[in-house]
């Protein structure tokens, strides 16, 4: 028995150790200025076998109850690797790795008391630490507390500044100025973000100055300067022609310019004389439908479906598509079938969770739904909105404020998401905010409908707003 307990224990550190163990900062390197891209060989904790679970469990080898740890934290099972890592933590108290990864954690459970917390006490053993000083500007951030972040990278820059730098120095110096471009884009001061990215792009390899133009341009976009964001693509082709990832940024720009052919024909050039794969067929549908032509977005869906008729992504576009024509039902069977074919897709869960509770129906199980995919990112402004509107159809308006609050702290320059909050304040009496939340929405409202909706409620509120 023991023998045979002892090779199932081999047999699970031998299956455990494939987990690529990825620190914060190298995640952050990875993470695109909005969405978490976290790519690379992860272990998925429902691969090991039901051997290996068994004799992870039973084990009291530290080096296998870690090794289980990591691989829950891998795959975002955050309360049972909390559970694992605070366990352990008890036997050896002064454990860094184990305070870093518990902070970490309770960041990404959105508990930023408790994990300040602990990388307070990891620092006080460690004060120099660059990667705990890094994580704590992290857990700033995600807070919300912009400033304090901004402040911590700006230090971070300054206390690794040297004549000259070896390939790792200018990799940690190039991930301290994403952050420091993504926080004032937060804030809005979008010079001193593209500011940060040319930074990056001066530190960064020729091959990936391309990825950082991208990163400009949409910086220019946020800030709703589309001619600087043109301009920049342009610039980018200039050296890069063939460039796929510019050729669909430039398709998009024209799109929304309602140049919509022109963009569709540069989509179409990518496939040459195939057939436009997955990326090309989302780029193309989106489109079409942003420009209303339903029915040639509808082709192209079809036509893709039969070649792909397995593909979650397909299932997901039909399910956009359907509800941009308001056909609800149509749309939630799409979804639906989606996420049979994934399950715990974030994008799945928060779209469909999300017209639901617009729509005030299964509210219990689009409130389950969105909190799923708020718990991959936290600081999704989209997947944040969505959480807040959910409760705020409850009629939960305490957590419906908190959750509009960072949606906008998140994505300041989005107009639906000041309008939720808008509506917030004005269902609970305070007028004025609701003013000033609506007038805000209308200056990034980009669709006419929904610019003259949201100047009939600030027509209805102006009264109301005069007497407070």
């Amino acid at each position: 028995m023991e023998l045979r307990a002892e090779r199932r224990a081999t047999a699970a550190l031998r299956l455990v150790r494939v987990v690529v163990h990825v620190d914060e900062m190298e995640l952050e390197r990875r993470r695109a200025p909005k969405h978490a891209l976290r790519r690379g060989r992860v272990l998925n904790a429902r691969q090991l076998d039901e051997n290996a679970i068994e004799a992870l469990a039973l084990n009291d080898s530290p080096e296998l109850r870690a090794a289980l740890a990591d691989a829950l934290y891998a795959d975002n099972q955050l309360d049972e690797a909390a559970a694992a890592y605070e366990e352990m933590l008890k036997e050896d108290q002064a454990n860094l790795e184990m305070l870093q990864r518990l902070a970490q954690i309770y960041r990404r459970q959105m508990k930023y008391t408790e994990s300040r917390e602990m990388l307070v006490r990891a620092l006080r053993r460690s004060p120099g630490s660059i990667p705990l000083r890094f994580d704590l500007a992290l857990v700033d951030r995600d807070e919300g507390k912009f400033d304090d972040s901004a402040r911590g990278f700006e230090e971070l820059l300054k206390d690794t500044e040297q004549n000259t730098y070896n390939q790792n120095q200018r990799r940690s110096r190039a991930l301290f100025y994403t952050q420091l471009g993504i926080i004032r884009s937060l804030q809005t001061r979008y010079d001193e973000a593209v500011a940060a990215f040319n930074n990056v792009r001066f530190l960064s390899d020729p091959d990936q100055r391309n990825r950082i133009d991208l990163m400009i341009a949409d910086t220019y976009k946020d800030a709703k300067d589309i001619d600087r964001a043109e301009a920049t693509i342009m610039a980018a082709l200039q050296g890069s022609p063939d460039n796929r990832e510019l050729q669909i940024a430039r398709a998009d720009i024209l799109a929304s310019r309602g140049r919509t052919d022109e963009s569709i024909e540069i989509l179409r050039k990518l496939a040459g004389r195939q057939e436009p794969d997955l990326e090309l067929v989302a780029s193309i549908v989106g489109v079409y439908e942003n420009a209303s032509r339903f029915a040639e977005a509808q082709a192209t869906l079809d036509a893709a479906a039969r070649r792909f008729p397995e593909d979650k992504q397909i299932h997901f576009l039909q399910g956009a598509l359907y509800e941009r024509q308001d056909k609800v039902a149509e749309a939630e069977n799409a979804f639906r079938k989606a996420l049979e074919l994934d399950k715990n897709n974030p994008s799945i869960l928060n779209y469909l969770g999300y017209m639901m509770a617009d729509r005030g129906r299964n509210l219990d199980e689009a409130l389950g739904m969105i909190r799923k995919a708020v718990d991959t990112d936290p600081i999704n402004g989209a997947f944040l909105d969505s959480l807040g509107w959910v409760y705020f159809k409850m009629n939960r308006l305490d957590l419906a404020e908190l959750f509009l609050k960072r949606a906008v702290a998140f994505a300041a320059t989005n107009a639906t998401m000041h309008d939720h909050l808008g509506d917030l304040y004005y269902k609970t009496g305070r007028f004025q905010e609701a003013q000033a939340s609506w007038t805000t929405g209308l200056q990034y409202a980009d669709e006419p409908g929904e610019a003259q909706r949201i100047r009939q409620k600030l027509e209805q509120v102006k009264s109301q707003a005069s007497i407070r």
